[in-house]
């Protein structure tokens, strides 16, 4: 693996999914436009920092579920998706993509099965949200307390601007759950159409991408943000990193017996079979390649329009780089963890609970 660098377009990095899930799931190559960097730190004191943070909030105990956690490989992929940042910010990265696993995998057991769980949780976390950082939490959960000091540490030094906005994206992200909850409770399936929107906001979009801004310490203007041509890039950049989860995860899915997974939806709308849905899925990822490449080849003309001057062209050139390394870093961590780790039927396989063995042995739920 080369890190560093750029990939020229004709040049795309091209990786196959392993033998075991190609018979399962048929063949699928996803591609790779982007240049692959990770941070310039030891991924070992990362991780025992990182490990120390979840120990002191109560998230881990036991060596067993310690070794399960670790397999997940998470400080890893947070020194991936957040390649250029430095110092405190590379900590904080690492507890940022811890603690959204933890959330995520709490709402797969009860937690996240009816919408009066979910709103009980959530609401905690919603309110803090609205309050100065570092506001103590009313909640003794693990889990709220952890997101105190995760807020706190996160908007230090960031404009007003940039806090109202990233917390507006936790609230986005913390209605997920309720929605979720609630389309489980009716039996609720979203066809293709409305569910591909859907998968931006459930996979995080803007809480990833607010966090570029921190992590790289950048502040992008807001006008800037604001056109079609860098929310579209937003958009495109997770329809490439969400729909390989799509394939990489899809038994996890079906062991828990979700029906949202994109695979599993092309399957019912198209009447098509497992391979034929991979195949279309990796048609669909790569025609966002595309799209992608095109609007990178405009901004020159946005930048021109709003008159920028060339450090403020940097900035905004350091931010898609930023949102770039987001893509290339999930996708190599879900290549890498393909046939082990998270996606492994004993590290995400649900207890009798629903929960994964690693989070229930913590006793949070």
């Amino acid at each position: 693996m080369a890190y560093g660098g750029t990939t020229p377009d004709d040049q795309l990095t091209e990786v196959e999914t392993t033998d075991d899930m190609a018979a399962e799931l048929g063949s699928a190559a996803f591609q790779l436009p982007f240049p692959v960097r990770v941070a310039n730190q030891e991924v070992g004191a990362v991780t025992q920092g990182h490990l120390a943070w979840l120990k002191r909030f109560g998230l881990l105990h036991s060596e067993e579920a310690t070794h399960s956690y670790l397999r997940q490989q998470l400080p890893w992929l947070s020194m991936m998706l957040y390649a250029q940042a430095t110092g405190a910010r590379v900590a904080i990265a690492a507890d940022l993509i811890g603690w959204i696993i933890f959330q995520d995998d709490l709402h797969d057991g009860p937690t996240g099965r009816t919408s009066r769980d979910a709103v009980a949780f959530n609401r905690v976390l919603f309110d803090l949200t609205l309050d100065v950082p570092g506001t103590p939490s009313p909640s003794p959960h693990p889990l709220h307390l952890a997101w105190v000091d995760l807020w706190r540490r996160a908007t230090a030094g960031r404009s007003e601007t940039w806090q109202q906005r990233a917390a507006g994206s936790w609230r986005t992200w913390f209605s997920v759950y309720l929605a979720e909850a609630t389309w489980r409770e009716r039996g609720t399936r979203l066809p293709l159409e409305s569910f591909l929107p859907f998968r931006r906001h459930s996979f995080g979009r803007d809480l990833f991408i607010d966090f570029v801004e921190a992590a790289l310490d950048l502040d992008v203007p807001p006008g800037i943000l604001d056109t079609v041509q860098m929310k579209t890039l937003r958009d495109v950049a997770f329809d490439l990193s969400a729909w390989p989860h799509e394939v990489y995860g899809l038994a996890a899915d079906v062991a828990r017996g979700e029906s949202h997974n994109l695979v599993l939806l092309l399957e019912r709308e198209r009447g098509c079979g497992r391979a034929d849905a991979v195949a279309e899925i990796v048609r669909m990822h790569r025609a966002q390649i595309a799209r992608w490449q095109d609007l990178r080849a405009e901004m020159p003309t946005v930048y021109d329009a709003f008159h920028l001057d060339e450090p403020t062209r940097a900035t905004i050139e350091r931010y898609i780089a930023g949102i770039e390394d987001l893509v290339a870093g999930n996708w190599c961590w879900h290549h890498r963890l393909a046939g082990d780790g998270r996606f492994h039927a004993d590290v995400l396989q649900p207890t009798t609970d629903g929960l994964p063995a690693y989070l229930h042995d913590m006793g949070i739920a």
